[in-house]
């Protein structure tokens, strides 16, 4: 939660009291109906029930389950959010974003198929993002094959120049 969440339904509480006092004050032929069906138009929108029913069309095409359905050479992980390091703790830490994407990548590795992982991601101060995630999944998820880049140019190379192979030489895996 940040700080500004809650200056959110503060606001829109400001704004149905004005609408209120604006109404009494108005003759029936001069209400103010755009108005009102802006600001409810946001009030539902900001409900998180009605977000879930309005957002359903639009996931309900993608499949749920957990592991892909086809076979893979690699589990790809794109760096998300990355905290470069402060003079208070002198190390890089992943953000929110990054450790699900890690954590799944993690547990793709060891219930779907033990693939090299592959991370992706630009950076600053002269280490990447991928070195953080690296370094986050070998410390703490242990995945034995993590095979990350040294810049963010490297990653699209590597796809379109052959990442299979590229990675089964350096993996040692001939299949």
């Amino acid at each position: 939660m940040s700080y500004l969440q809650p200056v959110f339904p503060a606001l829109l509480f400001l704004a149905f009291v004005a609408l209120f006092r604006i109404w009494r004050r108005s003759t029936s032929n001069d209400r103010p109906r755009l108005l009102t069906f802006s600001l409810v138009g946001l009030l539902l929108l900001s409900l998180n029930p009605l977000v879930w029913l309005f957002s359903r069309p639009l996931e309900i095409w993608y499949d749920q389950h957990p592991t892909p359905g086809e076979p893979a050479d690699a589990i790809v992980v794109l760096a998300g959010a990355v905290a470069s390091p402060l003079p208070d703790r002198p190390y890089s830490m992943i953000g929110p974003d990054t450790y699900v994407r890690l954590h799944h990548a993690s547990w793709l590795f060891k219930h779907w198929a033990p693939q090299p992982v592959l991370a992706s991601g630009g950076g600053e101060d002269g280490k990447s993002y991928s070195q953080t995630m690296r370094h986050f999944l070998e410390t703490l998820c242990t995945a034995p094959r993590f095979y990350g880049n040294t810049a963010s140019h490297e990653l699209p190379w590597l796809l379109t120049r052959g990442a299979c192979s590229a990675l089964r030489r350096v993996s040692g895996n001939k299949g």
